[in-house]
């Protein structure tokens, strides 16, 4: 075997390597996309947090109210005078 053979075969070898860890990287960040869910539904809630000054969902309601909201189970957010859908 010639050395450029050598060379060739680690190379192939470094870049399987490098696809096995990718694939598994992908895996691990849509396992924690699902858990967490991703970066703009992490935004809005740390930023709520931060701007608002909410550290749960009673704070939440609380703020609804104040400017004449609440909060549907479903999540949606509607008038106090809006009947449940």
């Amino acid at each position: 075997m010639s050395n450029a053979e050598s060379a060739a075969d680690c190379l192939i070898c470094l870049i399987n390597q490098a696809n096995y860890l990718l694939d598994q990287q992908l895996k691990a960040l849509g396992k924690d996309m699902v858990r967490k869910g991703d970066f703009k539904d992490r935004y809005r809630c740390a930023r709520n947090r931060e701007v608002l000054g909410l550290n749960g969902g009673s704070d939440l309601d609380e703020f609804l109210k104040h400017q004449g909201l609440r909060r549907l189970e479903n999540g949606r957010v509607v008038s106090l005078n809006d009947p449940d859908p």
